[in-house]
């Protein structure tokens, strides 16, 4: 069996009456985009006005490190078990 191809080119113009938009409308996504960056400035401004992103200075990072350092560990609760015996 000798099998049959073709092409078929087909041309459409549609009636410019006829075209309907079913895009978004611009001016919603506009809004959109403005409220999304006046919502992103907001959370930015409220993290900044808590401190967020202060930075510690080196002295209470040093006074942190030597606070723990000094904090001794308590003994595990196998070891006083077997203190009492």
């Amino acid at each position: 069996m000798e099998s049959h191809s073709s092409q078929i080119e087909v041309y459409i113009y549609p009636d410019l009456g006829l075209q309907v938009d079913s895009g978004t409308p611009l001016w919603i996504i506009m809004l959109s985009a403005l409220a999304g960056v006046l919502l992103l400035a907001l959370i930015c401004l409220l993290l900044w006005k808590c401190g967020f992103f202060r930075r510690a200075s080196t002295r209470e990072l040093y006074q942190a490190k030597t606070q723990k350092a000094q904090m001794k560990s308590q003994p595990s609760e196998n070891d006083r078990l077997t203190e009492e015996l």
